[in-house]
């Protein structure tokens, strides 16, 4: 049951406040100790229900005071409520508070309900006084109101003018005169005069409008065509609904249509050119590296008689299984958007700008996922050109040392968590694979067993033994002949670390057990102050649950349970007391 009649109206309790304004006990301006009145509540809250039972049924003060001088004008926290209270209620805007401030000022100090703030500070016009009702001022004010303007060089104006010449003008009489001007003071005298006014100006701008368009369209009727029109815009409409389809289509302007047309052909045919074009070149590069894996693999392609599949102009993808110590090798071609020449102009410009955005290129990622079980351990061969992007989008190479090395071309360096991994994966016929002129076009090849993407939970640290190879999509025969060594070079690799032909020494691999169990710390660490900051979020979520359980308390209550909580508090500082003891 609701404690009082304020929190009855915060509530939107109408049968509540009903039943204590019927008890005799209360009225619709019935303030608690702080001088709040349920007319205050309603309107904080936005119940214009209750507002036109306590205003219009039960005689509520719209402009009643709490003790900081505040009316609900005040405390309104939406415009729909703001606009009532104004427009319909007659609440008056310009009272200021102990503070000195109107409502408008109140509200946009507090800078939470911007838009009520702007619609109170909008009404810009004061009420007007009686003693300056006169048929001068009522003149005056309207010739302060900006004139709506011209209309192909015929003046639409309204006015109010008791001359001679205004007279004849409009052709009315004196009586008419007299009442228009008492029309415009009744408006004057009104509560809002500016809503009055605003509805004055815009009937008369319509009627001038309307006057305007039945002598034009008068003129026209009157007027006699006397040579064949060049452009549609010359008929009437009966003109125009008297001509046959063809005649409509002789003067009519395609010139637009013929435009639109011609861009929509153009971007179809440019469309069509760029996803030929890629396809034409993952289709080279798939015909070129086939011997390899046919050699290698018992099937080669997305099926027996298809080597891809087409996700998008931009992205292809191709497959290979069948084959000892290699579960399958996935193929994923990315290449520039060929197809959409604005896309790829907007993709190259801001990637000169800004880092955020990559420049399109054509490459393929080469994952191979072996069968045979090994030691977990990162190493890889990284081409110079592009060694620091390479290591910024793959978080695995992030866990490496770079070195040098004359084993390897001038143009590679080493990426390997150990010096003994690179020295046991660089087999002779990855070395005499490997030119200098390859690295640019093979990017790196990696053996790792991290993510691509750094780790966000534990789950994503689980090992995924895996080579990538990333290479720049090329149609060069001598360089898909390289590419085609190195896909060799890697399989027979994979093969001897399956077969225990490459093995690591014990000491090597606890030193990557350390970085990893490292590395796990870190995310846990991160996890850990995820949790406190959830956990902060809600403690400080109960606690405003309490302040507005609190508030919604009457005031005996609340004085109840501060007391309650200052015992808590004081009981909790003495127990701190005794253990410093």
């Amino acid at each position: 049951m609701v404690s009082n009649i304020w929190t009855a109206a915060a509530d939107n309790h109408l049968e509540s406040v009903q039943r204590f304004i019927n008890s005799g006990d209360f009225t619709a301006n019935s303030k608690d100790p702080n001088g709040y009145t349920p007319i205050h509540a309603a309107a904080s809250y936005g119940h214009l229900d209750l507002i036109e039972y306590l205003v219009s049924q039960k005689g509520g003060d719209i402009n009643i005071q709490d003790n900081e001088g505040d009316t609900p004008l005040h405390h309104v926290e939406d415009l729909t409520t703001a606009k009532a209270l104004i427009e319909q209620y007659h609440a008056d805007y310009k009272i200021k508070n102990n503070d000195g401030l109107t409502a408008s000022e109140f509200i946009e100090q507090e800078d939470e309900f911007p838009q009520v703030a702007k619609y109170l500070k909008s009404l810009t016009h004061d009420r007007v006084e009686e003693n300056d009702i006169k048929a001068g001022n009522a003149s005056r004010f309207l010739e302060s109101l900006p004139r709506p303007g011209t209309i192909d060089g015929h003046e639409i104006k309204y006015t109010l003018e008791n001359d001679r010449e205004g007279a004849a003008e409009e052709e009315l009489s004196s009586e008419e005169l007299e009442k228009r001007r008492r029309k415009i003071e009744s408006i004057l005298n009104s509560d809002n005069p500016e809503l009055g006014l605003r509805e004055l100006v815009k009937n008369a701008v319509h009627e001038g409008m309307l006057q305007y368009n039945e002598m034009e369209q008068q003129k026209r009727s009157n007027t006699e065509h006397i040579s064949v029109p060049n452009k549609a815009s010359d008929l009437t409409l009966e003109e125009l609904k008297a001509m046959s389809i063809w005649q409509r289509a002789a003067i009519r302007d395609w010139r637009l249509e013929f435009f639109t047309i011609g861009f929509i052909l153009l971007f179809v045919l440019l469309y069509k050119a760029g996803d030929l074009y890629n396809k034409s070149k993952v289709i080279s590069f798939l015909k070129a590296i086939e011997p390899t894996f046919k050699k290698q693999f018992f099937q080669f392609g997305v099926l027996p008689n298809r080597l891809y599949v087409k996700d998008s102009s931009e992205n292809y993808a191709s497959y290979a299984t069948g084959r000892l110590n290699i579960a399958k090798v996935d193929l994923k071609f990315t290449l520039a958007p060929r197809q959409n020449v604005f896309l790829w102009i907007m993709e190259y410009c801001f990637s000169i700008f800004t880092s955020s955005v990559r420049s399109p290129v054509d490459k393929v990622d080469i994952i191979i996922t072996p069968s045979g079980k090994y030691d977990n351990f990162i190493s890889s061969i990284v081409s110079k050109l592009g060694m620091d992007e390479a290591r910024k989008l793959n978080y695995f190479l992030s866990l490496c040392k770079t070195t040098d090395s004359q084993v390897l071309p001038q143009s590679f360096v080493y990426m390997s968590e150990a010096n003994e991994f690179q020295e046991k994966i660089t087999t002779n016929d990855l070395k005499q694979a490997l030119t200098l002129q390859s690295a640019s076009y093979v990017k790196f090849i990696a053996f790792t067993d991290q993510p691509t993407i750094k780790p966000e939970n534990l789950r994503e640290f689980i090992p995924n033994r895996r080579v990538v190879i990333e290479l720049k999509l090329t149609n060069n025969k001598e360089a898909l002949k390289v590419i085609s060594n190195v896909l060799e070079a890697v399989f027979n690799i994979v093969d001897k670390l399956s077969d225990q032909s490459i093995t690591f020494r014990p000491e090597t691999i606890r030193k990557i057990v350390k970085t990893r169990e490292f590395e796990i710390e870190k995310l846990k660490k991160i996890e850990q102050e995820a949790k406190d900051e959830k956990l902060a979020e809600e403690q400080a979520k109960l606690k405003r649950e309490e302040r507005d359980k609190l508030r919604n308390m009457s005031r005996e209550d609340q004085l109840k349970a501060e007391k309650r909580a200052q015992e808590r508090k004081q009981k909790k500082m003495q127990r701190k007391q005794k253990v410093r003891m």
